[in-house]
């Protein structure tokens, strides 16, 4: 079942009931057969198909529900409308979904479905060259529609972000009691001209009574009897794996958690299993009951974690520390801690990694804990407290109050965070899986670069620009944060790097990346070409500075952003160079450019097998020689051959095309594919089965590339030459 057929999936259809299904997905279609219910189900989009509805329906069948979405939006929707009004049983539903000219996602930048315009359906479709015959229209529209239709009794459920991916639905008569910046990830189709956050929006529509007028899109229960749905709200978790999918039914006394697909049974089965041990534990909970249809718990009118702890942000920083001190003691007390790791700190013997505010309550004393579904055996508690500061910190503007740093370093996280922010993604890929779905999410930086390009600066140009003509003059590289770090890290040893500028004064005199860091001022002194890259995420202010003074030639480096071409001071277009070494029987796919990392300490057969093994598969072979500082760090041992000496071995080796070294804090698969666009990348295959390659290959495949698990040796490895050489000393000096 893809997303957009979970529009209508929620609702509590009477057993064995007939339905009319119009426009709607093959997953819901069959899902409903496999309830027993009895199914007739079309596509109408045309005049003609309009014309044939009461045809193709039996004279006189009539149907207990009807589903519907993309109707109302027809040209002669009315018509239509009154004829499924005609074929329904006296105690009948009709569900109509139907999109919002309104709605908060197209004043975000969103394009109009049916025109593929910006800001039509706000403008009522006043600047649209050809009137389009299919439109969106807005609540107070369709509800004289719906009475023209002869539908005289009908209630309106909000829905978010899209009909095809809905996954938070609201009823008219209620409103969320927690911040939805947090909750609601916009979707859009085309994400590049999206301008505004609208979960942060929606708050203030929330607090100004206007929440429902400005609902992305709509579903609406209609009724010959005027019964309706009790239900408040509805969420549903659909972009997760079958196991985890779930729909959440806040009802005005309980709460349901039921489960879409048959396999997550267990998953409700672990919550409650989950919240039995929190109890036991002493932490407070929300206590619900595994029922046949689901798991039931009470509902709780206190206002959510999340909204009380940005409150007290907002209003007391005080209260704000001792309270997210509060939550990371919560942590605490959920599990007894069995170790302290030296990299991510105290690791407890069970993790709940859903217990972050979004699943807590305030209750005016305590934290009060829910949904608890997923529990991961020896987990880092920093892990948690990371999920728990990303969702604290989900408006930037946050950081300038207090900045998530201050945790960082008050919980002695920053060591390990590498470490610990890759569990966290680890376990958010693990749960969620691929889907269909045509619709993207942005981030805030994508949304500052459209707002950017608003304003007049070509923020796209200074980024495909960065690296053009910067291999022959001086650079001057603008910001000393980590931007900065990696930007020199990656290219330093290949530039003329002239020195390091910022606006902060603080900062001036002193030594970053080994370079002291001056004022913009030395610029207005340079005599000599120059170019100057700001490494800093918000540049759109340094980009006007840097212009009104004159400064012509401009790079912007994005750390999250993949440049075209490689990024190298070496020749772009690499010559295919002949294989006079390799095993020529070898008959797979060659690539063009292949890169292999590692340590390569006492070089040995196993490293010349893989080496001659992936250069069998590639035109040009580009060796990462992995520094001192990470075989110490990484490895926890001191390498026997030091770095230069590692880098000068694999030059002379003759399947080798290329030897760089491998910045230490910036050592990744991604970044590698950032500076050299390979087309493949080689590992052993000990690694095969790795979950952290295996996310690494998948990242690589979405961008053009891919991983090859090569062949390991097991009769070799430095780790046995180590212990031979140990042995043999021990044994000398007996």
């Amino acid at each position: 079942m893809e997303q957009n057929d979970l529009l209508f999936i929620w609702y509590d259809y009477r057993p064995k009931s007939r339905f009319l299904c119009i426009n709607l997905g093959y997953g819901v279609v069959q899902w409903l057969r496999e309830q027993g219910h009895f199914v007739a189900a079309f596509h109408i989009g045309t005049t003609d198909d309009n014309e044939k509805l009461d045809g193709i329906i039996v004279s006189g069948d009539s149907f207990d529900y009807i589903l519907a979405v993309d109707i109302v939006e027809l040209s002669d929707s009315i018509m239509i409308l009154s004829s499924l009004n005609r074929h329904l049983n006296p105690d009948g539903i009709i569900l109509l979904g139907m999109h919002n000219r309104l709605g908060i996602k197209y004043f975000c930048g969103e394009k109009d479905p049916f025109t593929g315009g910006l800001f039509d359906g706000p403008e009522n479709y006043l600047f649209t060259d050809n009137k389009p015959i299919n439109r969106c229209y807005s609540q107070a529209e369709s509800r004289r529609m719906l009475d023209q239709a002869g539908i005289n009794h009908f209630k309106y459920y909000s829905v978010f972000p899209d009909l095809s991916a809905p996954s938070l639905i609201v009823s008219e008569n209620y409103l969320p009691n927690e911040k939805m910046g947090t909750r609601l990830v916009g979707r859009y189709f085309d994400s590049t001209h999206i301008i505004m956050h609208e979960g942060h929006i929606c708050d203030a529509l929330i607090e100004n009574g206007i929440f429902h007028q400005m609902a992305d899109s709509y579903l609406v229960e209609c009724s010959l009897n005027s019964v309706f749905s009790n239900v408040n709200a509805i969420t549903l978790s659909s972009e997760r794996s079958k196991e985890e999918a779930m729909i959440t039914l806040v009802y005005p006394d309980v709460v349901i958690k039921r489960a879409i697909y048959p396999s997550g049974i267990k998953t409700l089965k672990n919550l409650a299993g989950n919240i039995d041990y929190l109890k036991q534990r002493g932490v407070n909970v929300v206590e619900g009951h595994l029922r046949d249809f689901g798991y039931e718990m009470p509902y709780f009118s206190s206002e959510s974690a999340n909204t009380y702890i940005h409150n007290c942000l907002l209003t007391d920083v005080e209260l704000f520390i001792k309270r997210v001190d509060d939550f990371r003691d919560l942590i605490i007390q959920s599990s007894p801690i069995i170790r302290v790791s030296d990299d991510t700190g105290p690791i407890l013997e069970k993790g709940f990694m859903d217990l972050v505010p979004l699943n807590c309550f305030w209750d005016g004393d305590h934290y009060v804990v829910f949904d608890q579904e997923f529990c991961v055996d020896e987990l880092p508690l920093n892990v948690i407290l990371w999920r728990t500061l990303i969702i604290i910190y989900d408006n930037p503007a946050y950081q300038k109050i207090v900045p998530i740093t201050f945790f960082l370093e008050r919980y002695d996280m920053i060591k390990g965070l590498e470490s610990i922010s890759s569990i966290e993604r680890s376990f958010i890929n693990s749960i969620h899986c691929m889907t269909e779905n045509k619709l993207s999410s942005v981030n805030p930086e994508m949304i500052k670069e459209n707002r950017t390009r608003l304003e007049g600066v070509n923020i796209d140009l200074y980024k495909e620009t960065c690296f053009s003509d910067i291999y022959d003059t001086k650079v001057y590289v603008f910001g000393a944060g980590n931007y900065a770090e990696k930007f020199i890290s990656m290219y330093g040893n290949e530039l003329e790097i002239s020195g390091i500028i910022d606006n902060d004064l603080t900062k001036w005199g002193k030594v970053f990346c080994g370079f002291q860091i001056k004022s913009p001022e030395v610029l207005t002194k340079e005599a000599e070409k120059y170019k100057v890259v700001v490494c800093v995420k918000d540049y759109t202010a340094i980009i006007e500075q840097l212009e009104k003074n004159g400064v012509t030639s401009i790079g912007i480096y994005d750390a999250h952003y993949i440049y075209e071409g490689r990024q190298s001071s070496a020749s772009r277009e690499i010559n295919r160079i002949a294989d006079n070494h390799s095993d020529h029987n070898y008959t797979g796919r060659r690539y063009t450019v292949g890169y292999i990392s590692g340590v390569f300490d006492l070089f040995h057969i196993g490293h010349v097998n893989i080496l001659r093994r992936a250069k069998e598969r590639c035109d040009y072979l580009i060796v990462g020689v992995t520094s001192d500082e990470y075989v110490r760090t990484r490895k926890n041992k001191n390498p026997i051959i030091p770095f230069d000496e590692r880098i000068e071995v694999l030059k002379s080796c003759r399947y080798v095309d290329e030897v760089v070294g491998v910045p230490y804090k910036f050592c990744g698969t991604i970044e590698a594919f950032e500076k050299y666009h390979f087309d493949i990348q080689f590992c052993g295959s000990d690694y095969a089965d790795n979950g952290w390659w295996l996310e690494q290959k998948a990242w690589l495949e979405e961008h053009g590339a891919t991983i090859v698990f090569l062949p390991y040796t097991e009769t070799t490895c430095s780790t046995m030459i180590r212990d031979s050489i140990k042995g043999s000393l021990e044994t000398s000096n007996d």
